[in-house]
């Protein structure tokens, strides 16, 4: 039989999906032409070889080929509908947890940065003030000597006044 008439599609204007459809649907050498079964087919000999065993030996041997071919191709089929999906949906499953532990790894990984980064800010606060009150000390400590070395210059300068008067 035929197959249905394909339904109309509509694609974005502009994209690579419709240039192809246009395309294919538009150029007659494009498309498919059906189920190729000849290499399925065990011909038998013709002509003159057909009267020969060995040319018969031939086809039948070629025929048990493409029969063994098909049952193995077959085969392949059923184990991949057996087992293909579900392995697939196993190593999905494996790529999703790992891709879960890795997110968990990342959330814990920006958790630790964000404490790492409170910490150190409040360590440079708490040090902050400390330095500026350290400063501080500072300033009176240089400020009070100044008055004492001013006190002491006065002094110096009154005792040596008095002992000239002396």
């Amino acid at each position: 039989g035929t197959l249905p008439k394909v339904p109309e599609v509509s694609f974005q204007e502009g994209s690579l999906l419709k240039a192809e459809w246009e395309r294919i649907t538009q150029d007659p050498s494009s498309k498919i032409n059906g189920f190729n079964q000849s290499k399925y087919a065990a011909p038998s000999p013709q002509g003159p070889n057909a009267s020969k065993p060995e040319a018969w030996q031939q086809a039948i041997h070629a025929a048990q080929a493409n029969l063994e071919h098909t049952v193995v191709r077959s085969a392949n089929v059923e184990l991949m509908q057996t087992y293909g999906v579900n392995a697939w949906r196993a190593y999905n499953s494996t790529l999703e947890d790992t891709n879960a532990l890795y997110k968990n790894e990342l959330d814990r990984k920006k958790t630790e940065i964000v404490d790492i980064n409170r910490k150190r800010m409040a360590a440079q606060l708490t040090i902050e003030h400390k330095i500026q009150r350290l400063e501080d000390e500072y300033r009176q400590a240089v400020h009070k000597n100044l008055r004492l070395e001013a006190i002491c210059f006065q002094m110096e300068k009154e005792k040596g006044g008095s002992q000239a008067q002396q």
